[in-house]
């Protein structure tokens, strides 16, 4: 019985270090990452789903009734009006296009002229994410 124990109480403590070094090593791995820059972008409304462009790499966020567009820096480049409850982004490049997930509909973005050029209705759906 003794020797029993004893096997047990070693297999636990081989299973505790275990669990305590995976442990301390994701811990350690989260000490990586700093912050590089603080960027304070202001404005009205809160934000959803923010994607990156891939071909230009600006940011765009959802603020409620209007997208913010940042560069990599945080200067604005544009303001998109009249994005009605977007919450999500999803880029078409090949067409020069976005798809936003909207209140009642997804929303196309002409990326040229960083405007909605028609809205397709879901009939009183809110659709959130979008891919």
């Amino acid at each position: 019985m003794r020797g029993k124990t004893t096997t047990l109480f070693a297999m636990f403590m081989v299973a505790l270090s275990l669990v305590t070094f995976g442990l301390s090593k994701a811990a350690s791995n989260t000490s990586d990452y700093k912050l590089v820059t603080k960027i304070t972008l202001g404005g009205e409304g809160g934000w959803d789903y923010f994607a990156v462009d891939p071909s230009t790499s600006h940011v765009f966020i959802p603020r409620g009734d209007h997208i913010q567009v940042v560069d990599s820096s945080g200067k604005q480049l544009a303001d998109v009006v009249k994005a009605h409850g977007t919450h999500a982004i999803a880029f078409a490049p090949e067409l020069k296009s976005a798809y936003l997930s909207a209140e009642g509909s997804v929303d196309v973005l002409d990326l040229d002229k960083m405007q909605v050029v028609q809205q397709i209705d879901l009939s009183g759906k809110d659709p959130d994410a979008i891919l």
